[in-house]
């Protein structure tokens, strides 16, 4: 699994088909209200503590391991480089992380048309 540390509070985009999977909210608002959404390459949305999308059951699997690892180091022992990890993580007191976890497999055709396509 690839990881990639994006700053606290960003909007997360799909690097593939561009969907807006989860905000905040605008920054400077107040009780910003909070977006998540869906595409296909979307496999997890959520923290160390709960989810909110799983797609394959990860969180369950992780809680019945054997293994003694937290959710983060069990995804890194248990994905392969198809999978790239979006990590947000608030500062103290809340020590919150929360992961948005992506699937891309080389030489699948995606569901976004390339450029020089003809539609």
């Amino acid at each position: 699994m690839i990881e990639i540390h994006y700053p606290e509070e960003q909007k997360i985009f799909c690097p593939v088909c561009g969907i807006m999977i989860f905000s905040f909210g605008e920054e400077g608002q107040l009780n910003a209200e909070l977006v998540m959404n869906d595409c296909s390459h979307l496999q997890f949305l959520g923290t160390n503590d709960s989810k909110e999308i799983d797609k394959n059951d990860w969180y369950a699997q992780h809680e019945y391991s054997v293994d003694d690892l937290d959710f983060l180091d069990y995804l890194k022992k248990t994905l392969g480089d198809d999978y790239v990890c979006f990590i947000q993580c608030s500062g103290a007191p809340a020590m919150l992380c929360g992961y948005i976890i992506f699937k891309f497999t080389e030489g699948r055709k995606m569901d976004v048309p390339f450029v020089g396509d003809v539609i």
